[in-house]
């Protein structure tokens, strides 16, 4: 369902089931307890855990950053030699 397209009693009902409705601070202590037991909730894109997303793409993201940090050090090294 479109959001703009819910009735006022659904859009209640989708920020209550979120805890949208709760203090920021409630959120937060929230958001940091799930962040430290691994748990990300679900992509609201994709529909799937946000710790497998995480996962899948992992390799590819520390691969892009050892092989742009050697190039860095070889390239700095070179030219300030």
């Amino acid at each position: 369902m479109v959001w703009q397209e819910a009735s006022a009693e659904k859009r209640e009902e989708i920020r209550e089931k979120l805890g949208l409705n709760d203090p920021i601070h409630t959120q937060f202590l929230r958001l940091i307890g799930n962040a430290v037991k691994g748990e990300f909730g679900l992509s609201y894109q994709l529909r799937r855990p946000v710790s497998d997303l995480i996962a899948e793409r992992l390799p590819a993201t520390l691969e892009l950053g050892f092989i742009s940090a050697l190039i860095a050090i070889v390239s700095g090294v070179v030219l300030g030699v």
